[in-house]
């Protein structure tokens, strides 16, 4: 009869060293996780409304909602973190859309606002229509907009607010306020088409080959060489959703 005891304390001491280590694992998430909490908490001192402005109701329904948290603040002249939902309320499906952002700024007692454009595109090129229609925000469908961390030196942050500035259903009818939200669409789209006809261009240059195509990929668009223009242009190869 063989002697079992030692067969199976090995297996023991491997299956102990085992729990020991995945319990000493979960202590090291939860106090990790525990550090970075109050790390975050520490960094946010204050929260600052948003004032969101809605398109017109239709019969009622607000077509394209926008609702935000309070905007988090590490200082005062710092915003740590800006969220926001684009709600569609309508039957159709939302191919783009451009969220305006005003922030105040106040700078030796005079306020001063300025603005940038939070861009979404779900179809900068034609070709890929067809195989990603998925992207788009459905009926009833929601879309996040979480901004980075900004700061301002010469400046403390007074107020921030957002309002949707063009919605892009894909079907000729879009829903506007459009101070620049067509503009800055129809730029990035035609920067996509430019920056697909010059990787077109290059791929007959070397001879067809693929690796040659995914090392372009790989690396920024020389906007010169390929025709692009402007700011938006130059973002349309590369982001479905920027601000700018």
């Amino acid at each position: 009869m063989k002697d079992t005891s030692m067969i199976n304390q090995p297996t023991f001491r491997i299956a102990s060293k085992l729990v020991i280590l995945m319990v000493f694992c979960v202590c090291l998430w939860m106090l990790s996780g525990r550090a970075s909490s109050i790390q975050q908490s520490k960094l946010i001192v204050s929260l600052l409304p948003v004032d969101v402005t809605q398109l017109n109701a239709v019969d009622g329904v607000i077509p394209v909602e926008l609702r935000c948290a309070d905007a988090e603040l590490s200082s005062p002249r710092s915003i740590e973190k800006l969220t926001c939902i684009i709600k569609n309320n309508t039957n159709r499906f939302i191919t783009a859309s451009t969220v305006e952002i005003r922030i105040g700024i106040e700078r030796s007692g005079t306020i001063l606002e300025l603005r940038s454009y939070y861009t979404l595109d779900t179809f900068l090129q034609d070709d890929f229509r067809a195989d990603h229609r998925n992207n788009r925000i459905p009926p009833g469908g929601e879309h996040a907009i979480n901004e980075l961390p900004s700061s301002f030196s010469d400046g403390v942050v007074k107020s921030i607010a957002v309002g949707i500035d063009y919605v892009d259903f894909g079907d000729s009818e879009p829903v506007r306020l459009n101070r620049k939200g067509s503009q800055i669409i129809g730029q990035m789209r035609e920067g996509a088409s430019k920056y697909k006809s010059w990787l077109s261009k290059r791929y007959k240059e070397n001879g067809k080959s693929i690796g040659a195509i995914v090392t372009l990929l790989n690396t920024d668009a020389p906007s010169k060489e390929a025709g692009l223009t402007n700011s938006n242009e130059e973002k349309g190869p590369i982001c479905s959703g920027s601000t700018y």
